[in-house]
């Protein structure tokens, strides 16, 4: 078996709604603790600050499952496993880093909020331009 996108060993399963968000970059998952090997704990991180207000429906969210949650309570939310299976960190990675680049690209107050986050130490004085 591979550990390519499409194996059913890295599905992730997630509720429609928050599917949604997921799907379209604005939020990801990462690592709890990234020095932690290997990686086995995840939690969300939600890098669109306009859905914060919004509210998503899943089964596992409330107790009973019934109420809606705002985006924004589930920053930082530990994503709950069913077994000790999980999907492949690289591929986690590489849905964090298109859409930090996605977000990249609209310059937005999230934008600066990801790079403040993620890119402490970068320079707000390097500009990439277009030759």
């Amino acid at each position: 078996m591979t550990d390519g996108p499409d194996e059913p060993a890295n599905a992730l399963l997630l509720s429609e709604d928050i599917k949604g968000y997921f799907d379209s970059y604005e939020l990801v998952v990462v690592p709890v603790n990234p020095e932690e090997k290997p990686l086995t704990r995840w939690k969300i991180d939600i890098l669109d600050k306009d859905i914060e207000d919004e509210t998503v429906q899943g089964r596992n969210l409330t107790p009973g499952g019934r109420e809606a949650v705002r985006i924004q309570d589930l920053q930082d939310r530990e994503v709950e496993f069913l077994n000790d299976n999980r999907p492949v960190a690289g591929l986690l990675h590489l849905h964090f880093l298109t859409a930090l680049i996605r977000l990249k690209n609209t310059n937005t107050a999230s934008w600066k909020d990801a790079r403040e986050k993620y890119f402490p130490h970068a320079s707000s004085s390097i500009r990439v331009t277009q030759l």
